[in-house]
């Protein structure tokens, strides 16, 4: 049976728990439990806060919390508290990450350190241990903590109070709201000083204003009392002497001690004295004041040693002699907050600092403080300070007591304040008189030096008696005489010593203080009396002394003087005695003053007994003198309220005695006096005497009669108001409470005391004076203004003790009464307020509570609110009322109903706040706006049914519909509450549902019936379409539908932007609202039947509401867009308005408000088309739905990659290009069109693209004609004609395409502009301008030089956002595939590279793996438009690589078996063309691929290609040269070179050894025309290299004369081979340049130009020096390239110009370009052989060399690792190279430039650094250097062959081979193989040549060879190929750890093939095998060197395997302990139905 769970009631779960039956409760491991029942291992219980869900579980999953019997807070508060914790650190946790993601390690330190407080504090709550006030301070830290994070992050306000988490559900509206204000000001509080601009925003859209932090201090302290607690650690002064410290409070700005002097004792060990005083040496500095704390207090300590008088003489005695001072600063601990309940205390060192004279010892103090260093002396080294510890307390003694008991357990002593305190409790009898001995003025006598001087004071009573009531301080018993410090030979001196004498009263009178000085003797040590000083205690007139300085007559007297008769006391003590007693001035016989000496003292009495004004002593002695009573109790009115307070009590005891005893002769005169009293203590500066008087009169007043008195003389005093000195009357009024209370008590002791219950007498005399009350209320006299201002101040509290004599219902009548005499109009503002204050109080008080006195109050008040509110009277104040009374209803009804209370508030008042409500702005309106929700939510349906009542016709009850729902949607549509109030905004959304169902009904039943559906037909024909709508209230119903749709869509309500822990926070406590509303909607909707196409205009509302992300709701709405797409239909017929609707709202709402998302689209199509499907109209739904689907799919996908923060670029750019596309067709949309089109135009000008931004603009001008018709403004243009719009446009684009150099196209509109202007506009002078923009164009063409672009093709594989995978990609000139990859990756960043020819496998693309793969494409021109026409190659070469539509990429390969000495007859190519729709450029720099076709090439169809494009090429140059022979000679002496001299791979006699022998035309009959076209390309070739070798004389410089020679003597080798006509070389002789200079042979061989002087004309200014056309830095390297590619585009001398550091190969083979043999030694006359320089020395002067990126500079050679160039296939010069410093669409290379150094510059050929920046420097006619930055340089100088050391050889480092193009991937990745040994080449020289590198830049350091390194990572493939690893390995994941790396064996380098398949590397017969290709030079292989050692794999430790085991072994162990599976579920127990279900076990935690 089941048994109740009575101890220890909570549990936490400790396993996982599953339901497993419907009784079961399924548990989470940390879920609190709270238990109820138990029966055989089972449980029944709750997880709070969820109390009704109960259910069984196993005991064995829980573990039962033992709780304290006296913590004191209740479960459910703890509970609360914790889970709203816990949901905090979730979302914490989430914001905690983020910030460690964006590196904000500031505040992620500061969050994870509140967040450990936070979890720590949480374990001490959790652990049930601590008690009531511990566990609320935990609390209270807990939330605060809470507040101030979520507040710094920006997160939602927890509403708490005192720790205490505030349930929504059963708090008030008005009280939440309020707890929101109050968690706002106290987070203000716990806030750092430095407050942010959104904090203070914040707090002020709450309406709080918030003071300085100091204010927030001071004025949070009223009314407290404040101690600070002292305790010694440790006294750390080694004096070696007894020792007394005296520690104080010392004020440094009035320069005044302000507490008593706590005394602590020390032995000569500096131990204390008292030995249980140990450890526990503690004072309280008490009573301090508000103004106290906010002083500059110290605490001072004056420490006196007491032994000889001097430390150097020791002699017995105890004199008290000064030692130190030390003080410590008490800002720290005063500026502590009150409210901060965690203050711990201070721990300090006290510094003990010696004066410099012992005379300004009493001053030490101020000298330490304000640091007087010169009357400092030094601290001893044995002195290291006093350690003690100080802290603040607040609050009276026996809270402190009550709370710390602790502290006061020990017995702490108590060190009081001189002087009063603040508060003087009733009944706290003090007679207490501080003595300081403050100086003396003594002679020396007849001593030569001063006098050691030590004062004894001595208290004497009336009986010459010494009296025991000296107290020194602490913890010491009172003694009988205190005896002074003394100073050392010291006639003045100072002691500003305290002391307090406790002299009981009635001794008071005749006791005197006796001072006697002695001189203390240094060497005797004994004490000789010289002299004394007196002072009586009281005056003769019965005062006591004054509390001031006092100067005391000094006597002097015998040595052994007795004093056992006071013969003194008829001498003067002072100098006002002398006036007031006939007294001896000069004294006695025995004591005679010495005029020449004084004694002063101060004194301070706080007495409560005793005083010291004269006219307060007659007063309380008034039974002495009777007959002066009326004169004494008028002289009161004179006495200070300081004076009064001391002796409050006993002053109105004497005034009611009088009372009692002579009422009726002074009873006017008391009532004058008290009234006085009362007076004072309302002065703001005594008013925390309240409490006092409150004291009094409950526990302390007595009279029995006094009500009867002062009720009479109350009212005579308000009926005579009006004529009464207007003083007398406020003075009055203002103490009418304080009368009231001591009336009541009166009464009541008077019934007391004479038994008569009723007293009628007083209830007649009470009512009458109500009466005068009401009447004078009444009054409209300006002089009795102030009077009811201040009778209504008070009277609140008077009527809360009326309850005393009245019941609730009497005292609710007499409050109606004062108010409904008071007039409602011509009220000043003061009278206003308080009249509103009384009512406010009234509502506050208890009489509200009581429903008796309710029913007299509420309805009367509220209508007083009314008239108010409607008059806007203090609006703020009314609503503040109406707050007070709806929280007062709220709590009253968890108690009784209220029902009718609401009715009355409904009644009048609802009306009035919906009024209210629409007229205030949102700051001032929001506490109205809480009041009208929290009326709404205690309306119930009989309410709604009140209202409705009161209608009288139907049209007032639609407008007070229609204010209703425009008030609640203003409410969701602003933001009322602050953004992080969302407790708050979510119950006023509650509440708002909630009335918009009851509301709702109204719309259906009153709006919507029958009668009007009927009539419809009939009506329509009279009044139309408009009477319908009015009759069904269209208006009502549109504004519900709006307010149910902003209601939906408000920020609040959106769940799904909220963290996880939000989201469950909000779903478990309110639901999904949004739902609930949109079957409200729905419901609403199909009640409209035929009337739904009234709401068409409702399109946008709806479909705002299907965008939310809420399935359930998407669902719902819906529909609802099908019916508008059914009245659609039925009305007109198409959906051509609806559409053009949809297009314009999902534009706004999808780009611009961030709406809908993905899913949307998809489930948009689904629905629709579902309901579509029956319909008869259903293609054209269909094709509806579809187009709509696919704008959302549009404008989502540009949303979601139109954020700036993301670098998508290319995504951005294709989604608006998508858009423009769907609504370029529409001409209802071209407002859209043209917005979409300006952004895709700046999108393209943000990252520099001006030709497709002009492309862009294009397709907007060719829309627009030159008419005169009127456009609208858009985002560019004003409003403005069609034609000005076009014409704008086309400069713009002129503008646009002049950057992109696309000339050509900008001619065409230039032509247009010039016909508008000089047909139409005749505007001349803009056809002016456009036609000298157009001549620039054509001029730019033939002169400027352009680059090609280059292409490529992009292929997608994956899931990636695109609709086509295959792009053509247009780069800018000289990208590589690198540079497009690194361009995509920021669009695509979890894109790979795909590096394979074949495709990847649908194993490759599992887990959304996404690949890219790009390769190189040249360009298919379309026909030559120029063919047969003689066209520069300028114009001709630009339509090679624009208005290109087809593009083609190659792959060589071989058929059959490879000849080696001849590879072109086997050479195959597989040419693939890819086609797209339109051509290049156009709006995009990528188009989609359209077709693609493969076919294949034969060899001899290459070789034709190859010599055509070769001869085109050549053909190109020398023209160019011929046209511009400035220009750089170089490219020609390259392309000249590589096609005569081609070493490597034969050249042209190559081909025409495969291709023109007989025996290949016999083989191959079909090929015979090809052998005539190839037969015939030769012969051409040869023509035209003669010709170029003829043009290259005329132009070469005379430092290219050898070079020269040798292109002449192989041109005639070249032609002799091919039976042609030898060409005569001029080898030997000196011709003559075209500059007139002459060229002779050196003695090097090199020929120099030497310029001559023609007679009869002018010398130039360079005669005499060498000169050339174009120079080149001297010493540049005479390297050339092989492989020449040949292309259809021009090659300009600027072409092969690269930016710095960039490599000019494709995939061309480094060659040494070196004539075989030099001219004839014009000495020995025998061939040299030629030197190559190198410049490797760094003393010479440098040249310039020309920036690359702007000027034809040489490029270097690609020299590779492998001492063997592979061979070259001429299809290498149709592939394009993919790097971006490689690439040149023309293959032509310049002479070779040594490599960069770090800083970007080259060695000359001495060797000296050369800069890359400067330009190519030229030479005018004059000598003058001219720069020319198009110029390439020029060829390097030679140097004499005598500076070259041919004795030893030369060796250059050559780089590794790149893979030939047949064995490249089909993308044209060029990623290097594994790096070989380098091999060295010897050509002659000493010095080494520093080798190239490939795909780095020249100014870098060459990589160095690394070693091989087996160790796992985490790479792709493509890391792997690159590191030179092929072997086959399992990738690691993303998220995996990589095992340690193993290194590998040594093995043998071996050559690696693009494909992955490992190449054996090649033997130096083998490369000396390799085929070269025409016009490359072959090199002399030279062993390799052997490979670098492999590292070793480390060696594991022998011990290894033990120490595994041990492990092992201790893991083991460990998880046998631990239990790991959850305990076994015991039999489930029998259930109240008699059933036993079984539970499954649960999961494992």
């Amino acid at each position: 049976m089941w048994k109740p769970v009575t101890e220890n009631k909570v549990a936490v779960a400790i396993w996982t728990y599953r339901k497993s039956h419907e009784n079961d409760l399924s548990l989470k491991i940390g879920d609190v439990v709270c238990l109820s029942e138990s029966i055989d291992g089972w449980y029944r219980g709750h997880v709070p806060p969820n109390k009704t869900v109960t259910g069984i579980f196993p005991a064995s999953h829980v573990h039962r919390k033992e709780q304290s019997s006296n913590q004191g807070e209740s479960l459910e508060d703890t509970d609360s508290l914790i889970e709203e914790l816990d949901c905090v650190l979730k979302e914490w946790h989430s914001v905690l990450t983020d910030r460690f993601k964006t590196n904000e390690m500031l505040w992620f330190s500061e969050l994870r350190k509140v967040m450990l407080e936070l979890i720590d504090l949480r374990r001490q709550l959790m652990s049930g241990q601590l008690t009531q006030e511990p566990a609320r301070e935990v609390k209270i830290q807990i939330t605060n903590r809470i507040d101030v994070g979520n507040e710094r992050m920006g997160l939602d306000l927890i509403p708490s109070v005192d720790g205490k988490i505030i349930d929504t559900n059963i708090c008030s509206i008005v009280d939440l709201h309020q707890v929101h204000l109050q968690s706002v000001a106290q987070t203000a509080k716990v806030l750092p000083v430095v407050m942010d601009a959104g904090w203070l925003l914040a707090v002020k859209s709450a309406g709080i204003d918030i003071a300085p932090p100091s204010q927030m201090r001071v004025e949070g302290m009223a009314a407290f009392a404040h101690h600070i607690h002292l305790q010694l650690k440790n006294f750390g002064c080694s004096i070696g002497e007894e020792a007394e410290a005296f520690f104080a409070l010392y004020d440094a700005k009035e320069s005044r001690f302000i507490s008593e002097r706590y005394l602590a004792k020390f032995n000569k060990l500096g131990v204390p004295n008292n030995i249980d005083r140990i450890g526990n040496l503690c004072t309280i500095f008490s009573e301090l004041s508000n103004k106290d704390i906010v002083r500059e207090l110290y605490l001072t300590c004056h420490i006196i040693r007491k032994g000889a008088m001097l430390t150097t003489k020791k002699a017995a005695s105890n004199f008290r002699r000064p030692y130190g001072c030390g003080v410590v600063s008490l800002s720290t601990v005063l500026s502590e907050p009150v409210d901060d309940v965690s203050s711990t205390a201070k721990e300090f060192v006290m510094k003990i600092v010696q004066g410099s004279s012992e005379a300004e010892f009493s001053q030490l103090h101020d000298n330490i403080i304000r640091k007087h260093m010169s009357k400092l002396g030094a601290s001893s080294t044995t002195n290291i300070g006093i350690s003690l510890s100080l802290r603040m307390l607040h609050g009276h003694f026996d809270q402190l007591k009550r709370e710390m008991p602790l502290l006061f357990s020990k017995g702490v002593t108590i060190t009081r304040k001189l002087g009063f305190s603040d508060v003087i409790m009733p009944g706290d009898v003090r007679n207490d008189l501080y003595l300081m001995l403050d100086r003396a003025e003594l002679e020396r006598g007849k001593k030569t030096a001063g006098k050691n001087v030590e004062v004894t004071v001595h208290v004497i009573d009336g009986n010459n008696k010494k009296m025991k009531c000296i107290s020194l301080g602490g913890d010491e018993d009172e003694v009988d005489e205190y005896r002074s410090a003394i100073f050392y030979h010291t006639n003045q001196p100072r002691w500003n010593e305290n002391i307090r004498l406790s002299i009981p009263m009635e001794k008071f009178k005749d006791t005197h203080i006796r001072l006697e000085c002695r001189h203390c003797s240094a060497t005797r040590g004994d004490r000789n009396l010289f002299a004394m000083a007196f002072m009586r205690l009281m005056k003769e007139d019965g005062t006591t002394v004054e509390d001031s300085e006092h100067e005391l007559f000094v006597y002097k007297c015998a040595e052994n003087q007795d004093f056992e008769k006071p013969l003194y006391l008829n001498l003067p003590s002072c100098t006002q005695e002398m006036v007031t007693r006939s007294s001896p001035a000069f004294g006695n016989n025995t004591f005679n003053r010495n005029m020449r000496e004084t004694f002063f003292i101060r004194t301070i009495i706080c007495s409560t007994k005793l005083a010291q004004n004269v006219l307060l002593l007659d007063l309380l002695k008034w039974r002495g003198h009777p007959d002066n009573l009326k004169e004494t109790l008028h002289h009161l009115t004179k006495v200070g309220g300081q004076e009064i307070v001391r002796v409050l009590q006993d002053i109105l005891d004497a005034l009611f005695n009088i009372l009692d005893e002579k009422a009726h002769h002074y009873e006017k005169d008391v009532f004058d006096a008290l009234v006085y009293i009362l007076g004072i203590l309302g002065d703001t500066r005594f008013k925390s005497f309240t409490t006092v008087l409150d004291t009094y009169i409950d526990k302390f007043f007595s009279s029995t009669q006094a009500h009867m008195f002062l009720v009479k003389q109350l009212k005579r005093y308000v009926d005579d108001s009006v004529t009464e000195r207007a003083e007398t009357v406020i003075a009055t009024l203002k103490a009418v409470q304080n009368l009231f209370k001591f009336i009541f008590r009166s009464h009541v002791l008077y019934k007391k005391a004479t038994g008569d219950l009723h007293d009628g007498n007083i209830q007649d005399s009470m009512r009458c004076l109500f009466a005068s009350m009401n009447k004078l209320m009444s009054h409209t006299e300006d002089k009795v203004k102030l009077h009811q201002l201040i009778l209504l101040k008070n009277f609140s509290m008077i009527a809360t003790e009326l309850r005393v004599m009245y019941n609730a219902a009497e005292v609710a009548q007499f409050i109606i009464e004062l108010l409904e005499h008071m007039p409602r109009k011509a009220l000043t503002p003061e009278i206003l307020k308080a009249k509103l204050v009384f009512i406010s109080e009234t509502i506050k008080s208890n009489l509200f509570k009581d429903s008796s006195s309710r029913f007299f109050l509420l309805e009367p008040c509220t209508k007083q609110l009314k008239y108010h509110i409607e008059n806007k009277n203090e609006l703020v104040m009314c609503v503040d009322i109406l707050g007070s009374i709806l929280s007062n209803l709220h709590n009253i009804s968890k108690t009784e109903s209220v029902d009718s209370d609401v009715s009355i508030l409904v009644k009048h008042l609802f009306e009035s706040i919906l009024d209210l409500v629409m007229s205030l702005d949102k700051k001032s309106g929001v506490l109205c706006i809480t009041c009208l929700l929290h009326l709404l939510h205690f309306m119930k349906e009989s309410h709604y049914e009140e209202v409705r009542s009161s209608f009288v016709d139907s049209e007032r009850h639609r407008d007070f519909l229609k204010k209703v729902l425009k008030v609640f949607k203003d409410l969701a549509s602003r933001n009322i509450y602050p953004s992080e109030w969302m407790a708050m905004k979510m119950l006023s959304q509650s509440v708002i549902l909630n009335a918009t169902r009851r509301i709702s009904v109204d719309l259906s039943s009153t709006f919507l019936n029958a009668e009007n559906a009927n009539v419809q037909n009939n009506s329509r024909a009279f009044a139309g379409e408009n009477w319908l709508e009015r009759r069904i209230g269209f208006e009502l119903w549109f504004d519900y539908f709006r307010l149910a749709c902003i209601f939906i869509t408000q920020p609040c309500l959106q769940f799904e932007t909220m963290t996880h822990a939000k989201q469950e926070r909000m779903m478990s406590r309110h639901g999904d609202m949004r739902v609930d509303m949109a079957q409200e909607i729905v419901s609403k909707w199909q009640s409209l039947g035929d009337y739904k196409s009234l709401f068409r205009d409702l399109t946008r509302p709806f479909l705002e509401v299907t965008m939310v992300r809420q399935a359930d709701i998407r669902r719902l709405i819906l529909p609802i867009i099908f019916d508008i797409m059914c009245c659609e239909k039925l009305e007109r017929g198409t959906f051509g308005q609806l559409e053009d609707d949809l297009i314009d709202k999902l534009d706004t709402m999808v780009c611009v408000e961030k709406k809908g998302d993905e899913n949307y689209a998809v489930l948009f199509n689904q629905v629709l088309l579902e309901c579509i499907a029956s319909q008869p109209w259903r293609e054209e739904g269909e094709q509806f739905v579809d187009k709509v689907k696919r704008l959302l799919e549009r404008l989502i996908d540009y949303r979601n990659v139109s954020d700036g923060r993301v670098e998508n670029r290319h995504l951005r750019l294709n989604c608006l290009y998508n858009l423009m596309n769907f609504y370029k067709d529409d001409a209802n949309r071209e407002d859209i069109y043209t917005r979409y089109i300006y952004r895709l135009r700046d999108l393209h000008l943000e990252s520099q693209d001006y030709t497709e931004a002009a492309f862009t603009l294009m397709v907007l001008a060719e829309s627009q004609d030159w008419t005169d018709k009127m456009l609208p403004p858009d985002d560019k243009h004003p409003k403005q004609t069609e034609m000005k719009r076009k014409e704008a446009l086309y400069h713009e684009i002129i503008r646009l395409l002049d950057k992109g150099e696309m000339w050509e196209f900008g001619i065409p509109l230039c032509k247009e502009l010039t016909t508008q202007y000089e047909g139409k506009l005749f505007d001349y002078e803009k056809n002016s301008r456009i036609l000298q923009t157009q001549a620039s164009f054509y001029d730019n063409i033939l002169k400027k030089q352009r680059q090609p672009p280059t292409y490529f093709r992009i292929m997608f594989y994956g899931n990636f956002p695109l609709k086509s995978k295959s792009w053509i990609y247009r780069g800018r000139p000289f990208d590589q595939l690198s540079t497009i990859q690194n361009q995509l990756q920021a669009d695509f960043p979890r894109a790979k590279k795909w590096i394979k020819v074949d495709p990847p496998f649908s194993a490759d693309l599992r887990d959304n793996t996404q690949y890219i793969q790009i390769r190189a494409l040249e360009t298919v021109p379309t026909d030559d438009n120029f063919k047969g026409m003689k066209v520069p190659i300028q114009i001709s070469s630009y339509y090679d690589s624009h208005k290109i539509s087809k593009f083609k990429f190659d792959r060589p390969f071989n058929k059959g078996e490879k000849d080696p000495n001849n590879e072109f007859k086997t050479l195959w190519v597989e040419q693939t063309t890819l086609k797209i729709e339109n051509t290049f450029p156009s709006l995009l720099r990528w188009a989609d691929v359209i077709s693609t076709e493969t076919v294949e090439i034969t060899p001899i169809q290459n070789a034709v290609g190859v010599m055509e494009s070769k001869n085109k090429v050549i053909r190109s140059m020398i023209a160019e040269m011929y046209a511009n022979p400035d220009r750089n000679i170089n490219p020609l002496s390259m392309i000249l070179q590589g096609t005569i001299d081609a070493a490597v791979q034969g050249g042209p006699k190559k081909y025409k050894i495969a291709f023109l022998s007989p025996e290949y035309k016999k083989a191959h009959p079909e090929d015979g025309e090809l052998c005539l076209n190839l037969e015939k390309l030769l012969m051409d070739q040869l023509k035209i290299l003669k010709e170029g070798v003829d043009l290259h004389e005329r132009l070469c410089p005379d430092d290219l004369a050898d070079f020269q020679k040798n292109l002449a003597t192989k041109l005639v080798e070249l032609r002799r081979y091919f039976g042609l006509t030898p060409v005569n070389a001029r080898v030997g002789s000196n011709p003559t340049t075209p500059t007139g200079k002459s060229r002779t042979n050196t003695a090097s061989g090199i020929f120099t130009y030497k310029r001559t002087t023609v007679v009869g004309q002018p010398k130039s200014s360079s005669s005499g020096k060498t000169s050339s056309i174009s120079e080149e830095p001297a010493g540049t390297s005479k390297f050339y390239l092989d492989g020449i590619t040949e292309t259809n585009s021009q090659v300009s001398p600027s072409q092969d110009g690269r930016k710095a550091g960039s490599s000019p190969i494709k995939k061309g083979r480094a060659t040494i370009a070196v004539p075989r043999y030099l001219p004839l030694n014009s000495e020995t006359g025998s061939k040299t052989k030629l030197q190559v320089p190198w410049p490797l020395k760094k003393s010479d002067s440098s040249s310039s060399i020309p920036d690359r990126s702007s000027t034809a500079s040489l490029q270097s050679p690609d020299i590779q690792e492998t001492g063997s160039p592979r061979s070259l296939t001429p299809t290498d010069k149709h592939l394009k190279s993919p790097h971006k410093d490689n690439l040149l669409r023309e293959n032509y290379k310049g002479p070779t430039l040594p490599p960069r150094y770090s800083n970007g510059s080259r060695p000359n050929s001495s060797g000296s650094v050369t800069s890359s920046s400067s330009t190519t420097s030229s030479r005018d006619d004059a000598g003058a250097a001219v720069d020319d930055p198009n110029a390439p340089p020029a060829l390097p100088e030679r140097k004499p062959a005598t500076q070259v050391d041919s004795s030893s050889p030369r060796s250059i480092l050559i780089d590794a081979a790149k893979p030939l193009p047949h064995e490249l991937p089909e993308n044209g990745d060029t990623s290097p193989p594994p790096p070989l040994p380098t091999k060295k080449i010897s050509i002659g020289g000493a010095n080494p040549i520093a080798a190239s590198r490939r795909r780095t830049g020249y100014d870098q350091t060459p990589p160095a060879i690394p070693i091989k390194n087996r160790s796992h990572s985490i790479s792709s493939t493509v890391n792997r190929l690159s590191d030179g690893d092929y072997s086959p390995r399992s990738s690691l994941g993303e998220g995996d750890e990589a095992p340690p790396p193993i290194p590998s064996r040594p093995e043998k380098r071996s050559l690696t093939s693009p494909s992955g398949m490992d190449v054996a590397p090649l033997s130096p017969s083998q490369h000396s095998s390799i085929p070269l290709s025409p016009g490359l030079l072959t090199l002399e292989p030279i062993p390799s060197s052997p490979p670098p050692p492999s590292i070793p794999p480390p060696e594991l430790p022998e011990t290894l395997p033990a120490q595994v085991e041990k492990l092992a072994g201790e893991l083991k162990t460990e998880s046998n302990g631990r239990l790991k599976v959850p305990p076994p579920v015991p039999t489930r127990p029998k259930s109240r139905r008699g059933s036993t279900p079984n539970p499954e076990p649960s999961d494992i935690a």
